[in-house]
C-alpha cells in the first residue's frame, strides 16, 4: 500500500532539472516490487472489468485515490510498523508508480469487447482496416490491420498513430465519401478493448512522460494556439481526464483542424503528454471555499497554521493530489499518535473533499504562503 501512498506525485509541478523524465512506468513496476506494496496487495498490468479486488470495481480518479488512502492510513500504519518497514519514497519513484497506474488502466473505465467489435463495423472502421490482415476480412484498403494494433497497450505511440495518420485517413474517408465517426471516451474504450483482444498483449502496457517544459513550447505551436489561445482543452464541466478520454478528443479533433500541425515523434508526444499533467488536464478542479470549510471542520488547523509566519506547505510548490499523498506519506506513525493526544479523529474524504481542499491550499499558496519550487 505504501506505494499507493504516492501514486499521485506524478500531477505535482515538482519536475526534474534538465529537462529529465518526469516518468516512466517500468520504473514504477520495480518501485512496486521494491517498497512491498506486493506483500498486501496483487495489482495487475491490466485492469479488467471482471477483475477482483476493491480497486477494480470502480475506476479511480487522482483525487479518489488520494482520499482513499487518506482513510486508510492508520492501517497502513499498523501494517508498515508490524513489518519495521516504514521508509520514504522519493518525488521521482512516485512519479514512476503513478505512471505505472496510469498505463495499466486504473483510472480509465472500462472497455467491452464485444460493444467495441460492434462499433469497428458500425462506424465503418473496417472499410480501411481488415480484422486479421487477411483478404477478404471486409477491407479494401490497405490501412494497418487490427492485428497489429500493438500500439493500443502504450498510450503515447497510439497518440501518435492518432496525430500523425489523420490526414490520411480524412483523405481516404473523403475518397469513400463516409462522414468522420465521432467516438466518445466509452467507444474509444470499447474499441481498444476489442483491439487489444484482437491483437494481444505482447508485454505491459507503458507510459513514459518526458519534459513538460518542451511540451509546453509544443503547444504553442501556432497551429493549436491559434485555436486554443492557450487553453487546456477546457470541457464543458470539471472533471479529471483520463488517456483514453484524451485519445477520443484528439480524434474528434481531426476534422476541425484547417491545417494539421506537423507530425510529432514519440519523445514529442510525451514531453505534450507531461505538460498537459502539469497543467492539471487530467485532475478534478475543485471549490476552495468548500476546502476552507473541510480543513476547519476535519481540525487539520489545529496543527496547521494558516498565517505568513507559520505557513504550512513551505516549500512544496503548488498543492495537487499527488502533493497530498505525499503529505500523508509525512505523517508518520508517530505524527498520528500525537493526533489522537489532542482528540482529533483521523480525516477522511472522498474525491469532491479532497479536490477542494488541495483547492483551498492553493489559493492560501496564492495569497501569500510562501511556497518555492521543488
Amino acid at each position: 500500500m505504501r506505494a499507493l501512498l504516492s501514486i499521485l506525485f506524478l500531477f505535482t509541478n515538482c519536475f526534474a532539472a534538465g529537462g529529465a523524465e518526469l516518468a516512466n512506468s517500468n520504473r514504477g513496476k520495480q518501485v512496486l516490487q521494491e517498497q512491498g506494496c506486493l506483500g498486501c496487495h496483487t495489482f495487475q498490468a491490466r485492469l479488467r472489468s471482471d477483475a477482483p479486488g476493491t480497486l477494480a470495481k470502480r475506476r479511480l480518479s487522482a483525487t479518489r485515490l488520494a482520499g482513499a488512502i487518506w482513510g486508510h492510513a492508520p492501517t497502513i500504519w499498523n501494517a508498515l510498523e508490524r513489518r519495521n518497514s516504514f521508509s520514504a519514497l522519493s518525488t521521482d519513484e512516485a512519479y514512476d508508480l503513478v505512471a505505472w497506474f496510469m498505463a495499466a488502466g486504473y483510472f480509465e473505465q472500462h472497455g467491452s469487447v464485444r460493444t467495441g467489435e460492434i462499433l469497428f463495423d458500425g462506424e465503418g472502421c473496417i472499410k480501411c482496416h481488415a480484422v486479421t490482415g487477411k483478404r477478404g476480412n471486409g477491407a479494401d484498403s490497405a490501412g494497418p490491420p487490427l492485428a497489429k494494433w500493438n500500439t493500443v497497450t502504450d498510450p503515447v505511440p497510439f497518440f501518435k498513430a492518432i496525430w500523425g495518420h489523420a490526414p490520411v485517413m480524412r483523405a481516404a474517408m473523403d475518397r469513400k465519401q463516409m462522414n468522420w465517426p465521432s467516438i466518445s471516451a466509452q467507444e474509444m474504450s470499447d474499441i481498444l478493448a476489442y483491439a487489444g483482444a484482437v491483437a494481444g498483449r505482447p508485454k505491459e502496457p507503458e507510459l513514459i512522460l518526458g519534459d513538460p517544459d518542451k511540451g509546453k513550447a509544443i503547444f504553442g505551436m501556432r497551429e493549436c494556439v491559434s485555436c486554443h489561445n492557450g487553453k487546456i482543452f477546457a470541457g464543458t464541466e470539471p472533471r479529471d481526464h483520463t488517456l483514453t478520454e484524451l485519445s477520443a478528443t484528439l480524434w474528434d479533433h481531426a476534422p476541425m483542424m484547417m491545417n494539421f500541425p506537423p507530425s510529432l515523434n514519440d519523445k514529442e508526444i510525451s514531453d505534450l503528454l507531461a505538460f498537459l499533467w502539469k497543467s492539471g488536464y487530467f485532475e478534478m478542479p475543485g471549490n476552495a471555499a468548500h476546502g476552507k470549510e473541510f480543513f476547519e471542520a476535519k481540525r487539520c488547523a489545529a496543527c496547521h497554521q494558516t498565517s505568513k509566519e507559520k505557513a504550512p506547505f513551505a516549500g512544496k510548490g503548488r498543492f495537487d493530489a499527488a502533493k497530498m499523498i505525499a503529505a500523508l506519506w509525512s505523517h508518520s506513525p508517530q505524527v498520528m499518535e500525537q493526533a489522537r493526544g489532542k482528540g482529533i479523529v483521523w480525516p477522511r474524504f472522498d474525491a469532491v473533499e479532497m479536490a477542494d481542499l488541495i483547492a483551498y491550499i492553493n489559493q492560501g499558496n496564492a495569497s501569500g504562503w510562501q511556497t518555492e519550487p521543488r
